[in-house]
C-alpha cells in the first residue's frame, strides 16, 4: 500500500477531471514540508498530505488531508 502523499500524486492529481478543475482555477503548486519547513510551520501543515487553498496573499482559506479525485473537485469548488 502506497502512503497516502504517493497515492494523491499517483491517483488524484493525474485524475482527469481533477487536473482539469485545478489548472482551470488555481495556480498549482507542489510543496515538501522536509525541504521547507518554515513554511510549513507558518501554514499550519502538521500533516502529509495536506492540500491548502491559499488567497492572493498567501493566507490559508482552507485546509486538508488526502484527497481522492473526487474530493480535489469538491475541495476546488469549495465544497
Amino acid at each position: 500500500m502506497m502512503p497516502p502523499c504517493l497515492a494523491m500524486k499517483h491517483d488524484s492529481w493525474t485524475d482527469g477531471a481533477a487536473e482539469r478543475a485545478v489548472s482551470s482555477a488555481t495556480v498549482p503548486l507542489l510543496g515538501y514540508i522536509d525541504q521547507a519547513p518554515a513554511t510549513a510551520s507558518r501554514d499550519g501543515i502538521e500533516s502529509m498530505p495536506t492540500v491548502l487553498m491559499l488567497d492572493g496573499d498567501g493566507r490559508v482559506l482552507r485546509s486538508e488531508g488526502y484527497l481522492p479525485p473526487s474530493g480535489v473537485l469538491r475541495f476546488v469548488a469549495g465544497n
